[in-house]
């Protein structure tokens, strides 16, 4: 039985059980290999030495601060500013922090859901915010730059964190659903500092993904684009491959699979399921929970998967300090 067939069999009959599927990591998984010097070079950028940054409030509760940092971006982009939202739990010890990547459009709202999760219970949460989309597609080779942005921004995140005193560099993660999946999933091997990953509805061969998709930002662009050059999806496809460098498939095989948990939907058309288990089984098949939904319906499972993400998280970057609530005073 070939492997997507035989993955979603397991995924439906888990669907009429417990709900879901979930794969422990392969016995047998493989050790990375090393990152060549050309693909490290990919997301390569000088660093910004001292940070210098403004900084404004966002909100303040009981359990956490959010604050915006705004700085030069390192990417090299004429006057691009890098912002981030930074999510600190109240209390003094030094907390683990898990960098939250975007999806690919809209305002926000399940990363900030996913960054207040996080701070209520004692880690720390950095949302790097993404760049406003083109309405067209013009060029091809602004995919890959865009996604090399990206990555460069994430890393320059990392950087910002170094230089905080009140969070552990030696305990960063990474979070990312569907387009904020397929960038963890393209920085996670390109970046020694990250220690633990937890990949949503992403997938590898990004060519085919952005030919074949059908989520409604990439088709709408897709489609002017194919009748204005007059290709067919796979002509598409064949010119993607010629300009995208920027693939998770790519990297895969230099990721570490013990630092990952991979979350998939049998039924996705967004980010094809195919191509999520064949990143899997070029991550060397990480420890991946399969949900019996599409690519938007698995929200439906959104309580399951931060838990298990919690989970993830706190075992890979242990120890961890107990959330604290602020006093009266600091309220």
């Amino acid at each position: 039985m070939r492997p997507v067939l035989l993955f979603t069999f397991i995924s439906l009959t888990a669907a009429f059980s417990t709900g879901c599927c979930h794969l422990r990591q392969s016995s047998d998984a493989r050790s990375p290999q090393p990152v060549p010097a050309e693909t490290a070079a990919l997301v390569a950028y000088r660093k910004h030495t001292p940070v210098s940054c403004t900084v404004s409030n966002l909100e303040s509760n009981g359990r956490y601060s959010v604050h915006r940092f705004t700085m030069p971006a390192a990417a090299s982009r004429t006057n691009r500013m890098l912002e981030l939202d930074f999510y600190r739990p109240y209390g003094t010890n030094r907390f683990p922090v898990i960098v939250v990547l975007p999806i690919i459009g809209g305002g926000y709202p399940l990363e900030r859901f996913f960054c207040s999760y996080f701070a209520r219970r004692g880690m720390a949460a950095v949302l790097v915010r993404r760049d406003r989309l083109k309405r067209t597609l013009d060029d091809l080779g602004e995919i890959n730059n865009t996604l090399q942005h990206a990555a460069i921004d994430a890393r320059q995140a990392i950087d910002w964190i170094e230089t905080r005193p009140e969070l552990d560099a030696s305990r960063i993660g990474v979070f990312g659903i569907s387009m904020g999946g397929i960038r963890a999933a393209f920085l996670t091997p390109l970046d020694s500092r990250i220690r633990a990953a937890c990949i949503g509805l992403a997938g590898g061969d990004l060519p085919y993904i952005i030919a074949h998709s059908r989520e409604g930002g990439i088709v709408r662009r897709r489609t002017p684009y194919l009748e204005k050059c007059g290709l067919s999806k796979v002509e598409f496809e064949q010119k993607l491959r010629t300009c995208l460098a920027c693939d998770p498939l790519a990297v895969a095989p230099f990721i570490d699979p013990s630092k990952v948990l991979l979350v998939l939907a049998t039924f996705d058309a967004a980010v094809p399921t195919k191509k999520g288990f064949e990143l899997r089984r070029a991550m060397g098949n990480p420890e991946t929970i399969i949900v019996p939904t599409g690519h938007y319906t698995a929200l439906l499972y959104v309580p399951y998967i931060k838990s298990a993400c919690l989970r993830f998280f706190r075992e890979k970057l242990a120890p961890y300090p107990e959330p604290e609530r602020a006093s009266r005073a600091t309220r």
